[in-house]
């Protein structure tokens, strides 16, 4: 990471080790990184982590359209509560915090 002191963990070490889900997409929909928590959410899908957002979640589903949207937009989405298809009934009281947010290129741009 530049400008990050030699010592400094990597990205992909910190953002693993954090409680909330966290999933990075390229411009073209295709996951490129998925941490720990996220794998768990991604673990009883076809194909699991290897996938396209196309193909992880239908249309309609809250992590998808989030997703979609800033991809579309190029605009930070949330933080919204939504509820998520499939979670076991009490386990999603109040809904899910879900945000997205589009992170420059190495072009800035």
């Amino acid at each position: 990471m530049p400008g990050a002191p030699a010592s400094a963990p990597p990205l992909e070490s910190v953002v693993d080790r954090l409680e909330d889900a966290v999933a990075l997409f390229a411009p073209d929909g295709r996951l490129v990184f998925a941490n720990a928590a996220m794998h768990g959410e991604l673990a009883g899908l076809p194909g699991g982590s290897s996938q396209s957002l196309a193909t992880l979640w239908p249309h309609g589903h809250p992590y998808r359209d989030i997703v979609d949207e800033t991809l579309r937009t190029s605009a930070p989405q949330g933080p919204l509560r939504v509820p998520v298809p499939g979670r076991p009934e009490g386990e999603d009281r109040g809904g899910t915090s879900v945000m997205a947010d589009a992170a420059p290129g190495p072009s800035g741009s």
